[in-house]
Formats: C-alpha cells, structure tokens, sequence
C-alpha cells in the first residue's frame, strides 16, 4: 500500500536557509523534504510521540 502524504507551508525564509543547508552538503541531506522529515521525527522523539 503507497504511503500517504500531506503538504505543509513554510515561510520562504526559513525554506531558503534550509535549502542553502542541503546544497552545502555539510547535514548529509539530499532533499529539503529529507531534512525536513528528519527535523519532524526528532520533535516527535522530544515529546516521546515516536520511540
């Protein structure tokens, strides 16, 4: 079964220095959707939503 997705907005400058970040190679991301999912997994792992 294909996994589901939803779209969410950010504000264009937090977007550009994210993406500035993915194309510097420096996080290990090869998308802005990767690090941004990364980001979201952490959070959840912060307030004990994901093991």
């Amino acid at each position: 079964m294909p996994q589901k997705y939803k779209n969410v907005s950010l504000p264009q400058e937090l977007y550009d220095k994210l993406e500035k970040l993915v194309d510097s190679k420096q996080a290990g991301y090869v998308s802005v959707s990767d690090a941004v999912k990364d980001a979201v997994r952490e959070l959840l792992r912060k307030h004990k939503l994901l093991p």
